[in-house]
């Protein structure tokens, strides 16, 4: 539901331990029709060990802001918790 234009995005990742990694990153998008946005977002992940090797838990905190926003994107500060196992 948005016109065509470009996107790129800068990703820092550092592995704190075995189990434990943090990323920061940043998106920008410019859309045509002089419509544009922005994202940055803080994602820290746990991968437990053991049993639950396959579980980890992840939590991130994103902002997105935009000075002409698209329809339907909002400014946002978003908080997030997701559960992951993989089988």
């Amino acid at each position: 539901n948005i016109a065509a234009g470009t996107g790129w995005k800068a990703t820092l990742q550092y592995d704190i331990t075995a189990q434990l990694w943090s990323k920061l990153s940043y998106s920008t998008f410019k859309f045509a029709g002089e419509k544009d946005l922005s994202e940055t977002d803080f994602d820290v992940r746990y991968k437990f060990n053991g049993d639950l090797e396959n579980l980890s838990l992840w939590l991130r905190v994103g902002y997105r802001n935009a000075s002409n926003n698209p329809t339907g994107y909002p400014d946002l500060l978003e908080y997030r918790t997701q559960i992951q196992y993989v089988f």
